[in-house]
């Protein structure tokens, strides 16, 4: 979760913005066993981000025209299915690096406090850095980089770059 807070003081006209973004992914990766020291993969997966924005206006008498309230409220989620490639470099039985390319279809939709929505769709691009450490039986931590950018003539594109933790479960079929 992100939460940004802004407030804005133009022409006299006191705005208070917030903003929530929740991300949610599922990623299933196949290894290629070619070397003790290499491992390539393919992946195939889903993911979800929403952005909701609230402005509000603190000046009396101040209204949004096409509500006639004090508070404006939008949101914008982008869904994906991605394909992707990567490989995993393992340091020794603990530690490792891994990194991939993703290519995503992206499904993009708007929606507006008062019902109106519109959506398309389009591609996008995402590529994944990582480090990490193998903790008991399967479970590990990551950290690591990405960068992504999400396609959307209608609703508006999207793209981002930063840094993230997690934490995950490997298996062997």
């Amino acid at each position: 979760h992100y939460k940004i807070s802004q407030r804005y003081v133009v022409y006299g006209v006191d705005s208070y913005q917030t903003q929530k973004q929740t991300d949610e992914e599922m990623t299933l990766r196949y290894l290629f066993h070619t070397s003790k020291h290499l491992n390539p993969y393919v992946l195939a997966g889903y993911s979800r981000i929403q952005v909701v924005n609230t402005d509000t206006l603190r000046t009396p008498g101040w209204t949004f025209n096409y509500n006639n309230s004090t508070q404006y409220k939008d949101e914008k989620c982008y869904e994906d299915l991605m394909l992707g490639v990567g490989t995993i470099v393992p340091f020794n039985r603990y530690f490792g690096a891994r990194a991939d390319v993703r290519v995503l279809i992206v499904g993009a939709r708007y929606r507006r406090d008062d019902g109106i929505s519109w959506s398309d769709s389009s591609a996008g691009a995402a590529f994944t850095g990582t480090v990490y450490a193998n903790l008991f039986q399967g479970l590990n931590i990551q950290a690591g980089g990405r960068a992504q950018a999400l396609g959307s003539n209608v609703v508006g594109g999207f793209s981002r770059y930063g840094i993230f933790g997690s934490l995950g479960y490997s298996f062997k079929l």
